[in-house]
């Protein structure tokens, strides 16, 4: 978005770094001695469209979950360069081998190639060295509240649910086709109302009174319980023991995709406030009913959602 914002898409590439990046050769390729010729990468084909061209406007590289591996070891000529404060080419060797016509012997982005990076920091990811921050503008991006939050829904679909399929055959293509019919019918803000009490209690038992659940979990949460009380609707329809309430389905949808997601810290502040607010007996508190109990022998850094479990 923030690409689009600056230059039009001909002027973009998006990079998509992976674990275990321990050079510039895993980003752009290598010359091998072996098979006589370049081994290229999908980075490298992205970025060779942005090579050399004579336009008037800068090239600009998004580098998705950029610090899954040291940017300071894939990226190292991006990192060099950007030591000057000011900088109107990024010149890359790639190889020096005559022959070889494609790619160049150099990568070279100009006018004042722009590289932007998203970074998530969180208990499974190492931050970006000194030397990389040192070079950036960093930004530092806060969940938003709740009720922008929930406005955030706008971005799961625009589309109208049209499905002639019987039961639950209407739902099984796109992953949004059940919140897309709540959407149709317009009761969708049943589930926002149902899941919002326990993204409060979240921000209050961290001690923050600040939101911390990011709107791509709220998103995959309404996807869920849309698809939840679908199912229970129909499962209850057929003479089985299976609440349809919305609440059931967002402390489902909580159990999913919120609570593995926490800290350590975050989870230990979190697992008594939300446990007394659960529904009585119901799917959320008899799960954290035994989570705290098979917890309270732990001693030193609290468990997550995962150690407790096991």
């Amino acid at each position: 978005m923030i690409s689009s914002f600056f230059v039009p898409a001909d002027r973009q590439a998006i990079v998509d770094v992976r674990p275990g990046w321990v050079s510039s050769e895993d980003l752009v390729g290598q010359y091998s001695n072996f098979s006589g010729r370049y081994l290229s990468t999908p980075a490298l084909a992205k970025l060779e469209l942005l090579h050399g061209t004579n336009s008037s406007q800068s090239p600009v590289v998004t580098m998705e979950e950029a610090n899954l591996s040291a940017m300071e070891a894939y990226a190292g000529p991006l990192i060099s360069t950007a030591s000057a404060t000011s900088w109107q080419e990024l010149e890359w060797a790639l190889h020096d081998i005559p022959e070889v016509n494609s790619p160049p012997t150099n990568l070279r982005l100009q006018p004042w190639p722009r590289f932007f990076g998203t970074v998530n920091i969180d208990s499974s990811a190492a931050a970006p060295a000194p030397k990389v921050t040192g070079r950036a503008c960093v930004v530092l991006l806060e969940p938003p509240s709740f009720d922008d939050l929930a406005q955030s829904t706008d971005a799961i679909t625009n589309t109208t649910f049209v499905s002639d399929a019987p039961g639950g055959l209407g739902f099984l293509a796109d992953p949004r086709a059940a919140w897309a019919a709540r959407l149709t019918e317009g009761n969708h803000l049943d589930l926002v109302d149902a899941i919002e009490p326990y993204v409060l209690v979240l921000a209050e038992s961290a001690g923050r009174s600040a939101n911390i659940v990011s709107p791509r979990d709220l998103h995959r949460c309404l996807l869920y319980m849309a698809w939840y009380t679908a199912l229970a609707v129909a499962a209850s329809e057929s003479d089985l023991s299976i609440s349809t309430d919305p609440a059931s389905a967002a402390e489902n949808a909580l159990l999913h995709f919120v609570l593995p997601g926490l800290t350590s810290e975050q989870f230990r502040l979190a697992l008594p406030a939300i446990r007394d607010s659960a529904i009585a007996d119901g799917y959320l508190q008899n799960r954290l009913n035994r989570l705290t109990e098979g917890s309270d022998g732990f001693f030193g850094v609290p468990p997550d959602f995962w150690a407790s479990l096991s």
